[in-house]
């Protein structure tokens, strides 16, 4: 799939297909012993220019003068769409894989999200449906934080939290009903978000820096590869998986110059 019609709009990944089936139930994952599993280990890259970033007076939100040591010489908070290497690299691209409802165990760690001086910690995480969001306030003024599941045309609200105290942590459960996707917000800075994937089983990765991923204990078979960045859009490939098998797959997003707005 070509993601250059797609870069400058926000693409929803409506998981519907995998998430719910024709009763309306939601798929249950099985946990069960994975012998000789298989690993998926990648790269995703860029062809094409990135997009350039959001640009948002530090004025426009509340405490403006805590919120000014993240700001450029301009007052301008820089809020990238995609982070992208010179070597063409992109980081936060969420690499999961479809179609699996029972394999390894989740992790017994859950994702955590902190607030540091009008700043989220994370721009793009994953989190397995069923996880607990870990919210964590470690900024000195107010941040009236909510989720949203998002959708193709609106969005429905998943969580609130108007009045975290600094050293303060809430959880909430990640579960979307038609999407597996959330954004979280703050209310007085627009420049405050953060996108949540909610894939439904603990078959994920998110990229680092240099675009890199691995997701170990795949049960042998053939399954739907996926990437979703919530800039760049999603790509998907079926590969075939043999037990104990270390296999090799790179995503490519393409851009052109005729995209940027």
């Amino acid at each position: 799939m070509n993601a250059s019609k797609l870069i400058y709009h926000f693409v929803f990944v409506l998981l519907v297909a995998v998430i719910i089936q024709g009763n309306g139930f939601v798929l249950a994952y099985e946990e069960v012993t994975v012998n000789d599993g298989a690993t998926l280990s990648g790269m995703v890259t860029l062809s094409g220019p990135a997009p350039p970033p959001f640009r948002f007076q530090v004025t426009m939100g509340a405490y403006p003068e805590h919120c000014q040591p993240i700001a450029d010489n301009e007052g301008n908070v820089i809020l990238p769409r995609a982070r992208v290497s010179s070597a063409h690299e992109i980081a936060d691209v969420v690499v999961f894989i479809q179609d699996l409802d029972r394999g390894k165990a989740p992790t017994t760690e859950f994702p955590k999200l902190t607030v540091n001086r009008c700043q989220f910690d994370q721009l793009v995480m994953a989190g397995m449906d069923g996880d607990y969001l870990r919210v964590l306030m470690n900024d000195s003024v107010l941040h009236p934080l909510r989720g949203w599941e998002m959708l193709n045309k609106g969005r429905i609200p998943l969580f609130d939290f108007p009045n975290l105290e600094t050293g303060e942590e809430k959880t909430t459960k990640l579960t979307t009903r038609n999407s597996g996707v959330v954004k979280v917000e703050c209310d007085q800075h627009r420049f405050m978000q953060t996108w949540i994937l909610v894939p439904l089983n603990p078959y994920f990765a998110t990229t680092n820096e240099t675009g890199r991923f691995t997701i170990t204990d795949i049960p042998a078979g053939t399954y739907t590869v996926s990437a979703w960045h919530p800039s760049l859009g999603y790509l998907e490939q079926n590969l075939t998986f043999k037990s104990g098998q270390q296999q090799d797959f790179n995503f490519q997003y393409q851009t052109s110059a005729s995209d940027t707005p």
